[in-house]
């Protein structure tokens, strides 16, 4: 068992927290989703998967904490 690839955030693991956080906050699925398609993005255009991963997780994390605010 490869503990590297256990630990190390992947687009596809990406795209299952962001489905979940659509699911849980419906009116910002659309900011959610920009969010995961910038990450595939960049990714395709050669940055580290994990990296945008890690930056999406906490570009949605911080979305979220706005919205408790408001």
């Amino acid at each position: 068992m490869n503990l590297n690839k256990l630990n190390t955030m992947t687009l596809e693991n990406l795209k299952k927290y962001a489905e979940g956080m659509s699911s849980l906050y419906p009116k910002h699925d659309d900011q959610i989703r920009d969010l995961y398609f910038l990450a595939a993005d960049e990714v395709e255009g050669g940055e580290s998967e994990t990296n945008e991963c890690e930056l999406a997780i906490g570009s949605i994390k911080q979305l979220i904490a706005d919205l408790d605010r408001i």
